[in-house]
């Protein structure tokens, strides 16, 4: 798909194999572009029950069940210290808020606050 291949190539510029954090993770297609593209680490957010076991099925199907994990939380209700247990703290942030209703799912507000308090350092 285009839309697909376009995250692919922008992402292919920016991930390095360190942890990659990804908030609002629906299907968990940005966690399997970056575990695709060599991040070690992945952890994917997803508040959504339903939505948070199809990543989990769709993660292991494509054989990055090791690499990528799933919280099932919104991302506010994670703290540095939860992720600390997946080896450190994300040095890169992702979230597909084209697709959102910006202002109505407050998506500028919980990708700020990930920013601030789950990312480490130079992230």
């Amino acid at each position: 798909l285009p839309r697909n291949e376009f995250y692919r190539s922008a992402l292919r510029q920016l991930i390095t194999p360190e942890f990659v954090l990804e908030i609002g993770a629906g299907s968990g297609l940005l966690s399997i572009i970056a575990a695709s593209l060599g991040a070690r680490r992945v952890v994917a957010i997803e508040a959504n029950m339903h939505l948070a076991n199809v990543a989990r099925q769709i993660i292991h199907a494509n054989g990055y069940g090791d690499r990528i994990h799933i919280i099932n939380k919104m991302s506010t209700d994670v703290s540095p210290e939860e992720l600390a247990q997946y080896g450190g703290r994300p040095t890169l942030l992702l979230s597909e808020i084209l697709g959102t209703l910006l202002l109505g799912e407050s998506a500028l507000h919980y990708v700020a606050d990930a920013r601030r308090r789950l990312l480490g350092p130079g992230g």
